[in-house]
């Protein structure tokens, strides 16, 4: 363990990237990812792992990374490419990036009521939430409280999730 909490505390701005997990895990000749994430939860709370080192340039590389990293719909689990879109969770005219810590893949189905704030991803609970006065197909999602498989441990991503909560919040 003394080998995965010095790793850990070398990390000077507390982000640990997923490549540095991999790395140790080659070095110590076993998974330790879960055992980071564990301590991340319970011990280092200010600590977060991050996805990439690296900003997107394009949206076309930006798909293939969302596609790459995801493999199907974060709400649908819908894994047809045909009809997934990648979403970027801070619009790129509101400042947001092409890294894939500001992407989400969607059905074309509910991607753009995603755009409009409709619909967001509660980043305290991971849970749906739509407007009381939408009734398009992320209501089957929203209503029954699906939790979204994303990463909540990435501090960069959770941080977009909030920043899109919030403008949700604040436009009902």
């Amino acid at each position: 363990m003394n080998k995965i909490e010095n790793f850990i505390e070398s990390r000077n701005n507390k982000e640990i990237y997923y490549s540095d997990i991999n790395n140790l895990s080659i070095e110590l000749n076993f998974n330790t990812l879960d055992i980071v994430k564990l301590l991340l939860d319970t011990v280092y709370t200010d600590y977060a792992i991050t996805e990439s080192k690296y900003k997107r340039l394009d949206q076309e590389s930006f798909r293939a990374e969302v596609v790459k990293h995801y493999g199907k719909c974060v709400i649908t689990g819908n894994c047809c490419l045909r009809e997934l879109q990648a979403c970027h969770i801070i619009p790129v005219k509101e400042n947001g990036s092409y890294d894939l810590n500001n992407g989400l893949l969607l059905n074309n189905a509910i991607h753009q009521s995603f755009d409009d704030f409709m619909w967001s991803i509660n980043p305290e609970t991971l849970n749906i939430e739509t407007r009381d006065d939408y009734c398009g197909t992320i209501i089957i999602y929203g209503h029954n409280n699906s939790t979204v498989n994303i990463d909540r441990y990435n501090k960069e991503l959770m941080k977009n999730i909030a920043w899109h909560y919030d403008k949700f919040k604040n436009s009902l």
